[in-house]
């Protein structure tokens, strides 16, 4: 397996609506379209970003096939199959394998708070389940519990597992892991504020909601690094986070797909329970966007 063709900048791709509600595939390939010609290495679909969880099994393999036939031949798809049924978690595999992805990936099993025998029994049957590589998602946040090192490590040796996302703050105790993960292992990180901090500690990329709206600085950041330009990667990471910490106070999904309408992408709301945003509560969260137009005029439409 040659790694170097997962190592790099993805986005969690947004899932766009119409106005109905529906998936909106011209919209999703028009995204597609500009993160890849921002510099941007593929694709995280059906994600935390991607809502997922809220979509049923039909909208999640449409988007994954439409993600896959758009980035065909120029960006890597890595499907996130995750659900808290290992059935449907399989069948979303093999559809993603069907249709062309790159790779698959899930999150650990959630609500239940597994055991880590079950949840090693979950990935094994999950990576086997489709004749492409998986990178296994750790979200402690999301999956509601935390994972151990010793945990990670054992769910990379799985055969066709060739990697690990992280998704969390906890570097200190990660790094122990990046340091006994075999060389034939990829590690990327989930944590758009931390992409540098992950590059330090040994990670091969990032995946994250930002990149979608504002790819160009986050494949500035991932050079930098890579031409050991420690000084303009700092820089760049600080003026990211100026933008990541004032969306995150408005703590709600439909204020980050407001984001990637200021960018020129109308995805629609986010869907139900979370908040569906007035024209008055947009036009002045599009104000307020205003002091960040140096990060947005980055990325080229």
């Amino acid at each position: 397996m040659n790694l170097s063709n997962f190592k790099g900048v993805y986005s969690a791709t947004f899932t766009p609506y119409d106005k109905h509600g529906r998936v909106d595939i011209e919209m999703q390939g028009r995204i597609i379209d500009f993160q890849l010609r921002n510099g941007i290495k593929g694709l995280f679909v059906c994600g935390s970003t991607g809502e997922g969880p809220m979509l049923d099994e039909s909208e999640r393999i449409l988007v994954a096939e439409n993600a896959i036939k758009c980035s065909k031949g120029r960006g890597t798809t890595i499907i996130h199959v995750g659900h808290i049924s290992a059935d449907v978690a399989k069948k979303l595999s093999r559809k993603a394998c069907e249709h062309g992805a790159d790779a698959v990936s899930s999150i650990q099993p959630y609500y239940y708070h597994f055991s880590e025998e079950i949840e090693a029994r979950y990935y094994q049957d999950l990576a086997e389940s489709a004749d492409i590589p998986m990178i296994v998602s750790i979200y402690p946040k999301a999956a509601g519990q935390e994972i151990s090192g010793k945990h990670v490590l054992n769910l990379l040796s799985f055969k066709n597992v060739i990697g690990a996302k992280y998704t969390g703050y906890d570097y200190y105790t990660i790094s122990s892991i990046f340091k006994r993960v075999p060389e034939n292992k990829l590690l990327l990180s989930g944590a758009d504020e931390m992409m540098m901090t992950g590059l330090i500690y040994g990670s091969n990329g990032s995946i994250g909601t930002f990149q979608n709206m504002i790819p160009r600085p986050f494949v500035k950041l991932y050079e930098s690094f890579n031409g050991g330009e420690m000084d303009k990667m700092r820089q760049m990471q600080s003026r990211i986070n100026d933008l990541i910490y004032f969306v995150l106070s408005k703590s709600d999904m439909s204020y980050f797909k407001a984001a990637m309408r200021y960018a020129g992408f109308d995805c629609g709301y986010a869907r139900s329970p979370f908040k569906q945003l007035t024209e008055n509560e947009y036009s002045l969260f599009a104000q307020e966007l205003e002091q960040f137009d140096d990060l947005f005029a980055m990325s080229k439409q």
